[in-house]
């Protein structure tokens, strides 16, 4: 097990991580590395399980803008983003933004590079499952046949080119991704906890992924007619347009808005649109430090007790106790 770790490393962690300790537990190995960059500072873990399955996750700040360049496997990259802002690119694409509080999946052929790259001071805590296609054909027994576009060519065994499409981030993916940063003594139950963390968020990804009629390639026109609306959405999120305006400014059906949105953004709009609010009001919490009341307006809602129950299902904890803590850590 050492051996293959050791040889297959920086499909698992950037080649400017050292690694500080390999600890086997059954077929298993936790991997701990170590950013080497002067001034980075936090941690990048590893479990590899068998079967083509594997988990990283990462703590790490870094105190200047870079590139992080990692090796790949060809392996399907499902990565949870619970803080910090990159963007992705495999030197030819136009980059790709991974933001907080998202899901996104990356698709590259064996023996590309991909190049990540970090703004300034950014602190990154992100969960990536690494699934080979045998574990996801020969293990799950995913059928290619049930999905579409890169997803269903990458299970047909069809090489494919960079390709990177969101999920959306769930609540039960962020209860799954916050237990790999949870430490247990027992190696042995944090072996078989986070193996079944990596399961539960293959699960969940894959429940997210569109299926049979809907599961096709979105038309170039359609995807930019999708992200419109979205910076739309963006812009206008404290007073936002109601659907039906929204599909008659893109000169679509309501129907046909709503299945292209969620194709192209991986959420409802109205799923994207309260991730947009919430996303604005932790910012105001942690920047500006205005009261509850205050930031419930300024993210369109009307009465404060709305938005903290919608704050609290999204992020798991209150407006008011994230208040707390960041002027505690001040």
């Amino acid at each position: 097990m050492n051996n293959l770790v050791v040889n297959r490393l920086h499909a698992y962690v950037p080649h400017t991580y050292e690694v500080v300790g390999l600890e086997p537990v059954g077929s298993a190995c936790f991997i701990k590395t170590r950013p080497v960059g002067a001034g980075m500072s936090g941690y990048r873990d590893t479990l590899v399980l068998g079967a083509g399955l594997s988990a990283s996750w990462a703590d790490v700040t870094r105190p200047r803008a870079m590139e992080e360049h990692y090796d790949c496997s060809g392996a399907l990259k499902i990565h949870l983003r619970m803080a910090g802002y990159s963007s992705v690119t495999d030197g030819g694409e136009v980059p790709h933004g991974v933001e907080a509080l998202s899901c996104s999946a990356l698709l590259q052929p064996r023996g590309a590079r991909k190049i990540e790259i970090f703004g300034t001071g950014d602190r990154e805590r992100s969960v990536t499952i690494s699934c080979t296609r045998a574990y996801l054909v020969d293990e799950l027994g995913l059928d290619a046949g049930r999905y579409g576009g890169a997803l269903g060519r990458y299970l047909d065994d069809d090489p494919v080119a960079f390709a990177l499409f969101r999920a959306g981030m769930t609540a039960a993916m962020q209860q799954a991704a916050q237990c790999f940063f949870e430490p247990t003594d027992d190696r042995h139950m944090r072996r078989l906890l986070l193996q079944a963390r990596a399961e539960d968020i293959v699960r969940h990804f894959f429940a997210c992924m569109p299926t049979g009629d809907t599961a096709g390639e979105v038309r170039p026109r359609d995807r930019a007619m999708a992200d419109r609306v979205a910076a739309h959405l963006d812009d206008a999120f404290r007073d936002p347009p109601s659907v039906r305006e929204l599909a008659d400014q893109a000169g679509v059906s309501v129907s046909k808005l709503s299945r292209t949105f969620k194709a192209v953004h991986g959420a409802t709009l109205s799923e994207y649109l309260l991730s947009v609010r919430m996303r604005h009001a932790m910012a105001l919490i942690r920047a500006a430090r205005l009261p509850v009341t205050q930031v419930a307006f300024e993210v369109g809602y009307e009465h404060a007790g709305n938005f903290s129950t919608a704050f609290r299902r999204h992020y798991g904890v209150s407006p008011r106790a994230v208040g707390v803590t960041h002027r505690g850590r001040s």
